[in-house]
C-alpha cells in the first residue's frame, strides 16, 4: 500500500487503525523516505489531525513576507510560527516598525504571505472571512449610522433578517455596556465608547478569532486602562479568542495569556512569554513589574541596535 493510500480513511478500518496509518506515514516523512508530493500530503494530514485533536484556533506556520521594489527584495517577516488556542488572548509586541500590523493583515487575509500558511481551525486562510473579526485603532465606524446600525453592519451585509440582527445587536451592546446609546450617532460618543462599538461590531458575527490592531493606542491613559478592564469583562462573558497587537508592554502583560516578543526586521519570534497569573492582575506586584522589565530591556536593545 502506498503512503498516500495510508492517508485516506479506510471505511473497513476503525478509527484506531486509521490513526495508526497516519502516524506511520508521518514517521516515514520524518525519516526522509517519501517524495516531495507525498511529503506535502502528509504535512497536510498531520496538521489536520493535530488541529482536530486539540483546541488550536489559529495556526501560523512558517509565515513570511518579502517586498520587491525596483528589483530589490526587502524581507519584512522571516518564518514566524505560533499557535493560538481557543479562548486565549495572545499579544504580539516588538520593536517599532518590525511588521506587527503586516503580520496581522496576513492572518486577516488582507495581505498574501510570500511563504508559509495560516490556518483557522483546520481551514487554510486564503483571504478575508467571517471567521476573523477585526478591530482597528482608528475605530473605522460609519458616522451617518447610529451605534446600533454600526454594530449590525456585518450581519446586514451577510443578509441576516432585520429582526434577528436587531436582537443580536441589542445583546452585544449590553455586553459592551452601550445599550443606552443604541440610537446615538458616532459623533456623540467618547473615544472609549467608539472603540466599544467597534468591539461589538466584531463580536456580533461570532468569529473564531478577533484581530485587534492597537485598539487602545489612540486613547488617553485613563480611558485606556478602563478599556482594558472592559475587555477582560468581555472575555469572561464571551470566551473569545483574540490576537492583540500593541506597543505597550504593560498592556500586553496585563491582558494576555501569552506575549509573543518579536525581533527587529527581518522579523521572527524571539520568545513566547507565558503569563502565569489569572485575570484581573495587580500591576503593582514585584513579579508583574519584573516581567515587564525583562521584555522592555529586550525591546530597547532591539530598537537601538545598529545593523
Amino acid at each position: 500500500m502506498s503512503v498516500i493510500e495510508w492517508l485516506k480513511d479506510d471505511p473497513s478500518a476503525n478509527k484506531k487503525d486509521r490513526e495508526g496509518k497516519k502516524r506511520a506515514s508521518i514517521s516515514k516523512w520524518l525519516k526522509g523516505e517519501v517524495g516531495i508530493n507525498t511529503e506535502a500530503a502528509i504535512k497536510r494530514s498531520f496538521h489536520e489531525t493535530s488541529i482536530g485533536e486539540s483546541d488550536v484556533q489559529i495556526s501560523i506556520r512558517n509565515i513570511g513576507k518579502t517586498y520587491v521594489k525596483n528589483g530589490v527584495e526587502t524581507k519584512a517577516i522571516d518564518e514566524i510560527s505560533i499557535d493560538v488556542r481557543k479562548g486565549e488572548l495572545v499579544s504580539f509586541i516588538g520593536p517599532s516598525g518590525c511588521g506587527k500590523t503586516t503580520l496581522l493583515n496576513m492572518i486577516a487575509g488582507l495581505l498574501p504571505p510570500t511563504s508559509g500558511v495560516v490556518y483557522v481551525g483546520s481551514k487554510e486562510c486564503t483571504g478575508p472571512g467571517r471567521d476573523r473579526g477585526m478591530v482597528f485603532q482608528d475605530f473605522a465606524l460609519l458616522p451617518w449610522r447610529t451605534v446600533k446600525n454600526n454594530v449590525e453592519l456585518g450581519l446586514e451585509i451577510a443578509g441576516v433578517p432585520k429582526a434577528e440582527r436587531s436582537a443580536k445587536a441589542d445583546e452585544y451592546l449590553r455586553i459592551v455596556g452601550l445599550e443606552k446609546f443604541a440610537n446615538s450617532h458616532i459623533n456623540e460618543l467618547s473615544g472609549g465608547m467608539k472603540q466599544r462599538v467597534g468591539i461589538a461590531r466584531a463580536l456580533i458575527v461570532e468569529p473564531d478569532v478577533i484581530l485587534m490592531d492597537e485598539p487602545f493606542g489612540a486613547l488617553d491613559a485613563q480611558t485606556r486602562n478602563l478599556m482594558q478592564t472592559q475587555l477582560i469583562d468581555i472575555l469572561k462573558t464571551t470566551k473569545q479568542t483574540i490576537i492583540f497587537i500593541t506597543h505597550s508592554v504593560d498592556e500586553a502583560v496585563y491582558l494576555s495569556d501569552k506575549v509573543v516578543v518579536l525581533t527587529k526586521r527581518p522579523t521572527t519570534v524571539n520568545e513566547v512569554v507565558e503569563i502565569p497569573w489569572s485575570r484581573p492582575r495587580d500591576r503593582t506586584t514585584p513579579e508583574f513589574n519584573e516581567m515587564k522589565r525583562e521584555i522592555v530591556a529586550y525591546l530597547e536593545h532591539e530598537n537601538v541596535l545598529v545593523d
